[in-house]
């Protein structure tokens, strides 16, 4: 081996440090929270109205509307 394998890596850290400023406070509400919650809240919105003719198709409008009170 001629020691190339063994060469010794420079680091050098200002180079790869992650600013901590540029990451929002994790215990705050922000407005990519606000995001997430209207998009998972008309994913469930989406699928009930997806589903809703399908199960009054399947069982009947009358049945449907029975349960539903």
């Amino acid at each position: 081996m001629n020691g190339n394998t063994a060469k010794k890596i420079e680091f050098q850290a200002e180079n790869t440090a992650v600013k901590n400023e540029k990451y929002l406070d994790p215990k705050k509400w922000h407005k990519q929270d606000t995001t997430w919650a209207l998009s998972l809240f008309g994913t469930a919105i989406g699928a009930g109205v997806l589903f809703l003719p399908i199960n009054a198709g399947s069982g009947g409008l009358l049945s449907l509307l029975l349960i539903t009170l």
